[in-house]
């Protein structure tokens, strides 16, 4: 409730609350109206605790955003040194840098298959990607060789992917996992 119907409510009477059919309301705070006028200015300060808790939430929030982007401003204007991007420390290093730049805990790999070549070059790391032929596959097959990469998940296919027979051994290997297809013959149920 607002402060204007608050004030409003700290006129009421007894007499008042009975006669417009507030019994039923009285009955909740023991027939007492100063029960009822001291539970809605607790609702009332709760609720505008609340509204404060959240608008500092999300005025905090907004600083923090404008400090990352501060901060990736100055990283992209960085030019980078010659012979970085031959440590694939630093390489790991980067794309960790951009799994939290786009979204996702560098832990969590899978957010890598959506970041294309053009977003790639936006986020500064158009000279890196070049040594793997502009391919973000081959940088991330050779940067994170832990993690099993399934070329066919990303945004763009690896160059020369279909005419690569290691690579479509793969993807039949997965599509078999993935349908649990253990003969030859299975493979017609998809059709």
């Amino acid at each position: 409730m607002k402060s204007e119907g608050l004030s409003e409510l700290r006129e009421l009477r007894y007499c008042h609350l009975i006669a417009n059919h507030g019994g039923a309301l009285l009955t909740r705070y023991s027939h007492s109206v100063l029960g009822l006028i001291k539970a809605f200015e607790q609702d009332e300060e709760k609720e505008k605790k609340k509204e404060e808790e959240e608008e500092e939430k999300k005025n905090k929030k907004e600083k923090e955003e404008v400090e990352v982007e501060k901060v990736e401003k100055k990283v992209l204007q960085l030019p980078t040194p010659k012979n970085h991007w031959k440590s694939l420390e630093n390489q790991r290093r980067f794309l960790e840098e951009i799994a939290l730049k786009i979204g996702f805990p560098p832990s969590q790999k899978d957010g890598f298959y959506s970041l294309s070549r053009k977003q790639f070059h936006e986020l500064g790391g158009g000279s890196l990607l070049a040594l793997y032929n502009d391919s973000v596959y081959s940088l991330l097959n050779a940067v994170f060789p832990e993690t099993e990469w399934l070329p066919w998940r990303f945004s763009n296919l690896p160059r020369k992917a279909i005419q690569d027979s290691k690579m479509l051994r793969t993807v039949v290997a997965y599509v078999e996992k993935t349908l649990t297809i253990k003969r030859p013959e299975e493979w017609y149920r998809l059709l």
